[in-house]
């Protein structure tokens, strides 16, 4: 399974295909698309950043940590913020290939963090914030 189809959320409803509406994964414009995909001409850049750890540990208090008494408290790992480009130049669902394919740019920024537990293991995870840009060809 790509990691396209692992983020990608599911939404209910008549798929119009015989599937189940479970498997269709829904695109920026609310099309639904039926797995698998085939990805040809991906090209990906990865490299870390260093950032402010204050700055990426204030990042985790508004948007992962919640003030009730025994919730995780995420904390980043590390001052380094790891960037991701990534470029398809052709993504098609093999079951709609005749109506064309969908050429995708994504930029992913991604944070190592913790949540340490004094009686268990510490939890480890990224933060992980998408953007992408997708043009549908014919």
């Amino acid at each position: 399974m790509s990691d396209i189809q692992r983020n990608a959320t599911a939404q209910g409803g008549s798929s119009g295909c015989g599937c189940d509406p479970a498997d269709l994964v829904p695109d920026l414009t609310g099309t639904r698309s039926v797995p698998p995909f085939v990805a040809t001409g991906v090209r990906m850049l990865s490299f870390p950043v260093t950032a402010s750890f204050a700055k990426l540990g204030a990042l985790c208090d508004r948007y992962l940590n919640n003030p009730d008494p025994g919730a995780p408290d995420w904390r980043p790992l590390t001052s380094m913020i790891y960037v991701q480009v990534l470029q398809y130049d052709r993504l098609v669902s093999e079951s709609y290939a005749q109506f064309g394919f969908i050429r995708q740019n994504e930029l992913i920024f991604q944070i190592p963090i913790i949540s340490p537990f004094k009686t268990t293991e510490p939890k480890l995870g990224f933060f992980r914030r998408t953007s992408w840009s997708t043009t549908l060809c014919h």
